[in-house]
């Protein structure tokens, strides 16, 4: 068991709607996609069409725009 949350904001930065809760993960990395879904789908529901995602994650987030997970890597 584990918690997750988010926030969204409009361009200028200013608070929308936040969120919080608990989910089963295996790992943190579980946690912080979980999230971001949860994230999408609100955004969704309350017809925000364009988003820009920002997370604090490193294993999310690769900057070179490859997938940087090990586990993914080698098939699981």
């Amino acid at each position: 068991m584990g918690g997750t949350g988010g926030v969204i904001r409009d361009h200028l930065g200013s608070w929308i709607v936040g969120f919080s809760c608990k989910v089963k993960v295996v790992n943190t990395h579980h946690a912080e996609l979980l999230a971001l879904l949860h994230g999408l789908n609100l955004a969704q529901k309350i017809n925000i069409n364009h988003v820009l995602v920002e997370t604090d994650s490193q294993v999310n987030a690769p900057t070179d725009g490859r997938i940087n997970n090990k586990a993914y890597n080698e098939g699981g």
